[in-house]
């Protein structure tokens, strides 16, 4: 629920900005589908107090509650998230603007706070801090653990092991739940890149089914046209994908999860500009981030032709997947710095050749020939850099492969 805003200096006439934000969170809040919000008729009739939460008369988990105070010209608003049930601030913010920077702010401030609501609520969901009865909330836990185990723990094959069977798990309730197809979908289509030897698109199949069901339980979730579009991307769709990366973004605005993987999907499709617009709002929306968003940050800035950014970012999670040191070696290399290409390149080989599964025996060609296959695809302007940058490593693929 969000609570009237409460104005510390009492000003009548800014009892319009105060209920124009509480109404724009409302509105960013419901956005999101993990979220069930209280609409803004309902909360009215509870008088803002700082500090005491009455009974609110309805079922609810969290509250927002927020003060304003002028000083000058310019509004200090202090947020702040409590679970309800337990009388714990869960999140908590400040923002002081510039009264003329208000025009069209509203929607930004709400839009920085419902992501940040949707963190610490799935947060205090995952940590067991509600557990509701029937299966509708066993299935949102399954999937909860499934996200939290891609996004926060090694990526590795048994790391996506763990959030798949998860996955199933929510799916075994629920055969329906239009999220948990749509993270099989995503996480089945990456599977080579955590897998070296295996080709891309092996699991495309099962992924574009997901992908499928995804959509057709929900297709006004985000998650469900994300799916779809980097299912078609691995499929080489890119009229299809472009189309479902657009559907993503503009679905839910505030998902910073949503918005960096458009990001790098809108990267591939070569907009730049729009790519990093919205890996901008990523970052905006999720400050805190995980090191994943690293990972897709640092391909954003490759697909740029920023070496040297790309370098910086990545260069501290080198080894997240088996490619990503070759990615790196290639932009060493491109950057005129041939000791650190080097020492990428044989970092490539190294890890790579100890979680080989490829059908035929490691070599360095086939390591080369695996890496291109999951890397930027023929249609992509960046894949003749990416294999000159290869050459200039050493890593060459095999005749075939190139």
């Amino acid at each position: 629920m969000v609570l009237p805003f409460y104005d510390l200096e009492s000003q009548s006439e800014s009892a319009y900005l105060t209920e124009g934000f509480a109404n724009e969170v409302i509105i960013a809040l419901s956005r999101f589908r993990s979220l069930r919000v209280v609409v803004n008729s309902v909360s009215r009739r509870f008088v803002p107090t700082v500090g005491c939460w009455p009974s609110l008369g309805v079922h609810t988990d969290f509250a927002v509650e927020t003060t304003m105070t002028r000083i000058g010209e310019q509004i200090r608003f202090q947020f702040q998230m409590v679970d309800v049930r337990f009388g714990l601030t869960r999140w908590a913010e400040a923002i002081t603007v510039h009264q003329d920077e208000l025009v069209g702010l509203e929607r930004d401030i709400a839009g920085k706070i419902a992501a940040a609501l949707d963190r610490a609520a799935s947060d205090a969901l995952l940590n067991g801090k509600r557990r509701l009865r029937g299966g509708a909330f066993e299935t949102f836990d399954c999937w909860l653990r499934g996200q939290h185990r891609l996004y926060h723990g090694d990526w590795t094959r048994e790391g996506e092991q763990e959030a798949i069977d998860w996955f199933h798990k929510a799916l075994l309730v629920d055969p329906t739940f239009a999220r948990a197809h749509s993270s099989l979908a995503l996480t089945l289509n990456v599977q080579p890149l955590v897998r070296p030897g295996l080709a891309f698109g092996s699991e495309r199949e099962k992924a574009l089914d997901h992908a499928r069901k995804a959509l057709a339980y929900d297709e006004s979730d985000a998650r469900s046209h994300l799916a779809m579009a980097w299912v078609s991307m691995v499929g080489q769709d890119r009229s299809r994908a472009e189309r479902h990366f657009t559907l993503a973004a503009n679905l839910n605005p505030n998902a910073a999860d949503v918005l960096i993987n458009c990001a790098l999907g809108e990267a591939e499709l070569g907009q730049r500009e729009k790519a990093a617009q919205l890996a901008e709002r990523a970052i905006a929306l999720n400050p805190t981030y995980p090191e994943i968003y690293d990972f897709f940050l640092a391909q954003i800035r490759l697909h740029a032709g920023d070496y040297a950014g790309a370098l910086e970012i990545g260069t501290s999670i080198s080894t997240m997947t088996p490619a990503f040191p070759a990615w790196l070696a290639a932009a060493a290399a491109l950057a005129g710095n041939r000791s650190l290409a080097d020492a990428f390149a044989e970092q490539f080989l190294t890890v790579t050749r100890s979680r080989w599964e490829g059908p035929e025996p490691f070599s360095r060609p086939r390591a080369v020939d695996w890496l291109l296959s999951v890397s930027a695809p023929p249609s992509n302007p960046y894949r003749a850099e990416l294999k000159k940058g290869l050459l200039i490593a050493g890593l060459e693929p095999s005749e075939s492969g190139s």
